[in-house]
């Protein structure tokens, strides 16, 4: 495993662990959140195992990342700010 995926994947569950462990077996926005991250998490584990050697694709991955990284930010506050986690 390279170590940019090990610094994503940390990032991430630095970021989230508490969130998936307070969202693990209920429905609906919580289901969501858990969808989305585990997502995310394979996007990154393939795109890794890709080896991709442009950089203008890393460039590319590393913008949709953290595109998506900011969409579960999102959607993580929406959640506390309702109460739900």
């Amino acid at each position: 495993m390279s170590e940019d995926i090990r610094i994503k994947l940390s990032h991430m569950g630095i970021n989230f662990n508490k969130t998936l462990k307070k969202c693990e077996g209920k429905d609906y926005d919580y289901r969501l959140f858990i969808v989305m991250y585990k997502n995310l998490v394979d996007a990154v584990e393939e795109f890794y195992r890709l080896e991709a050697k442009n950089s203008i694709i890393h460039v590319a991955f590393n913008d949709m990342y953290a595109k998506k990284f900011d969409e579960l930010k999102k959607l993580e506050k929406s959640l506390k700010d309702r109460g739900m986690i």
